[in-house]
């Protein structure tokens, strides 16, 4: 299962959140996989779905210097909700 799939998974079997409540985009690139979690709706508990996405972070470093590693990492971004501009 694609990670992207498992975060989806994940937010909608701990919290009950469904795709017009939270959207979780993948954002292509390279060699890393980036995901994006937006919040749709007010009132959504942030600081859960970002622990929850934060479980699927998964960043190789090198074990001399602490470097980030080049290709295969997948980072997570969660995106408060925001009202849309009047």
């Amino acid at each position: 299962m694609r990670v992207i799939q498992q975060v989806r998974q994940a937010i909608k079997s701990e919290l009950g959140y469904n795709s017009r409540q939270v959207s979780v985009r993948d954002n292509p690139g390279g060699l890393s996989t980036s995901i994006t979690v937006r919040l749709k709706k007010p009132g959504l508990d942030f600081d859960k779905i970002e622990a929850i996405a934060e479980r699927h972070v998964k960043v190789d470093r090198c074990e001399r210097s602490g470097e980030i590693m080049g290709g295969g990492n997948t980072y997570v971004f969660v995106e408060r909700y925001r009202a849309p501009a009047a």
